[in-house]
């Protein structure tokens, strides 16, 4: 599962716990990794087990050297482990403050069966496959952080932009409510002046 590193981006790192847990459920058990301090710490409360977690790219900057380890990792433990496929849960990007969780089969790779096959120079057809697969992997594990980037960000513009909302509401409430008690102690103070005033004459 891919989610986020940080926080403040409102329900973004729930959502994607909840659908994460929905499909290990769905699969049955298996080996289960995931992406995003906060998203981790969110799918161990719901019960799923993590095989290991990693540190998400807070910034396009971060995703190649993210994806380094990982693609390798993920790829290994699919060869080693005699895994059936792998999966990835991670969000969509639909525009500022919209996104939704999609799940995207990273493996096997479905091969279109050739006529003739291709003539593969210097290293063998297992070691040429193995190298292709591993770069669509790294090729579609980039797009899925790109796209999940985005969505943590635009949760988290659509959460600051709520909050800066709560404090102009806030800040105009206070306002209102402290030129209200000037005008009660301006007031009081006239009627004091004039008490004073009535009572001299008096």
């Amino acid at each position: 599962m891919v989610g986020a590193e940080l926080g403040l981006c409102g329900s973004y790192n729930s959502t994607l716990a909840d659908a994460g847990a929905r499909r290990r459920a769905e699969l049955g058990p298996g080996p289960t990794v995931c992406m995003g301090r906060r998203a981790s710490i969110l799918l161990t409360r719901r019960g799923v087990a993590l095989d290991r977690s990693y540190d998400a790219p807070t910034s396009v900057h971060g995703i190649p050297q993210a994806l380094m380890g990982l693609s390798q990792d993920l790829l290994s433990a699919h060869v080693d482990k005699g895994l059936g496929g792998l999966e990835v849960v991670s969000s969509r990007f639909e525009g500022v403050g919209a996104h939704r969780p999609v799940i995207t089969r990273l493996l096997p790779v479905d091969v279109p069966p050739a006529t003739t096959g291709p003539v593969v120079r210097y290293v063998t057809r297992e070691r040429a496959a193995v190298i292709a697969v591993r770069e669509q992997l790294y090729v579609i594990l980039h797009e899925l952080l790109l796209d999940a980037l985005a969505s943590e960000h635009g949760a988290r513009l659509q959460a600051t932009q709520s909050a800066e909302r709560w404090l102009d509401e806030r800040a105009g409430h206070l306002r209102r409510f402290l030129a209200s008690a000037r005008r009660e102690a301006s007031t009081q103070e006239v009627i004091e002046i004039a008490a004073g005033a009535r009572a001299r004459r008096e």
